[in-house]
């Protein structure tokens, strides 16, 4: 009788020990460190030669805080850029992450938002007027 019942004891406690265990198992590991994501900045992403969607003229090219319009591959115009949180421009609000697109030119000031830029493609809304411009970006010459 004393056996059975320390048998069954036993039975119970490894029982109790493998449920633990598996259960430590299945338990994922809080203690790892997250991986972060690293987001592109806006301004970053930016960067480069887009062509219009609507007029394969016109092509506009964003280097550093500098954007030149193109038609026909004849440089138009340049202009400063900068990315901001709000349509304000002033300096307080610039911001690499923002999503308002703000062009000074000798003569005029320029507001977009940037409604897509995905790497790919590039959609802007012209303010006040609230036209879009779409643009892709075009492949590196070799």
């Amino acid at each position: 009788m004393k056996k059975a019942i320390l048998l069954i004891i036993s039975v119970m406690f490894l029982a109790g020990c493998q449920q633990t265990q598996l259960t430590s198992q299945a338990t994922p590991t809080s203690n790892k460190p997250k991986q972060q994501i690293l987001k592109i900045s806006t301004f970053e992403q930016i960067q480069g030669k887009w062509i219009s969607n609507d007029d394969i003229s016109s092509t506009i090219e964003f280097k550093d805080k500098q954007v030149a319009y193109y038609y026909d591959d004849k440089l138009i115009n340049t202009e400063t850029f900068n990315i901001y949180t709000t349509s304000t421009p002033n300096q307080q609000y610039i911001d690499k992450h923002g999503s308002y697109l703000i062009t000074k030119g000798e003569f005029d000031i320029n507001q977009y938002v940037i409604k897509r830029n995905d790497g790919t493609n590039l959609e802007l809304q012209f303010w006040p007027r609230g036209n879009m411009l779409k643009y892709s970006r075009t492949l590196p010459t070799p």
